[in-house]
Order: structure tokens, then sequence, then C-alpha cells
């Protein structure tokens, strides 16, 4: 069986309050290759950096927001059956 990849996008939550200490990682879009995500993110990695965060921020409540930590290609995580 082949590794897929996917890129993993690792977000800090802003609160009113201040920034958490908490991460937030959202997996998206699936590669057959690592080559083929590290393409992707070396052409696209702009586009997606700041599109991911506005999209993020537009689903939370007001006064809260995310800042964009980073995003790099992974393995795609094991899910259980």
């Amino acid at each position: 069986m082949n590794t897929l990849y996917m890129l993993l996008f690792s977000f800090v939550l802003i609160t009113p309050e201040g920034p958490r200490d908490e991460v937030i990682h959202v997996y998206s879009k699936h590669f057959e290759t690592e080559q083929s995500c590290k393409e992707t993110l070396e052409s696209w990695g702009w586009f997606i950096k700041g599109s991911s965060t506005q999209a993020l921020n537009d689903m939370l409540k007001e006064g809260h927001e995310v800042k964009l930590k980073h995003v790099k290609c992974v393995p795609q995580p094991k899910t259980s059956p």
C-alpha cells in the first residue's frame, strides 16, 4: 500500500484574552506522493496560506481568530476501522 500525503496546517487560536497555548491542526487535500504535495505547496503556498486562515476565521465566533503557524506535507494519518 502506498503512503498518501496531506497538507497539515497548524494554527494558533487567538481569543479576546490573548493567544492560547493550544495549536489547532487541520489536514487537507490528499496527494499520491510527497513530491506532488511539496510541488503544490511551493507553487501555491502563498494562496494556500492566505486563504486557509481567512476560511477558518470566517467560521469562528466574533472576537476569536487563528494565525497560521505553519503548513507542511505529512503522511496521511492512519484511521481506525
